[in-house]
């Protein structure tokens, strides 16, 4: 039938699914993205960090969310879902969230996050950003690099570091750094410090 706006056909199903099937369809699309992620990515050995940019910036609808339902529908949405499915894949994983335009992040180890469903967690981090949102004002450009300094600092080995973000962050590129001028001993710095200092292998991603 036709209705709303422009006389937009409207699909109304005969029978309306019960909250019982629709939480069975989604633990099925929930099972299909692990799997997925099982078959896609190979699992990812040894600690790796992976820094999710939550910028407003980034709430843009994209085509790469097509058929993974209501909760993944923006680019901020899927780099969460990237992060999550990051930190199933990998051996030992901690998630920070960032938002580039302000002065905040959240890091979020294995017990933030207890639920073994990687769309589970989406409606999870959705909350704490948008809780973050509310609470917090606009800031200068940044980056976590406070949680990076406390690797070299600790000479805490990680093998892999991830950033999800829809700029481009490091050598090469825009290089936000937290307190700091930009440009200037941000992450591109941090790079080679912890290169130098303690594990040459890092892989930045």
């Amino acid at each position: 039938r036709k209705g709303g706006k422009g006389g937009i056909k409207v699909t109304v199903p005969a029978v309306m699914p019960t909250k019982q099937l629709l939480q069975r369809y989604k633990e099925a699309l929930d099972t299909a993205v692990q799997l997925a992620t099982m078959h896609n990515i190979k699992p990812i050995h040894g600690s790796t960090i992976v820094c999710c940019d939550v910028n407003p910036d980034m709430d843009l609808s994209t085509s790469a969310a097509n058929g993974l339902g209501a909760s993944v529908c923006t680019l901020r949405d899927v780099a969460l879902l990237l992060a999550l499915m990051f930190r199933y894949s990998c051996e030992e994983c901690t998630l920070v969230l960032f938002d580039s335009a302000r002065d905040w992040h959240d890091l979020l180890d294995a017990e933030a996050l207890p639920q073994d469903g990687i769309l589970a967690n989406m409606s999870a981090l959705q909350a704490r950003v948008l809780a973050s949102e509310e609470s917090t004002g606009p800031g200068a450009t940044c980056f976590p690099l406070a949680v990076l300094d406390e690797l070299v600092v600790e000479r805490r080995r990680v093998q892999n570091l991830v950033v999800l973000s829809k700029g481009t962050l490091g050598p090469g590129g825009e290089d936000c750094a937290a307190g700091r001028a930009t440009g200037t001993q941000g992450v591109a710095h941090f790079l080679a410090n912890y290169r130098q200092l303690v594990d040459p292998d890092l892989l930045y991603v």
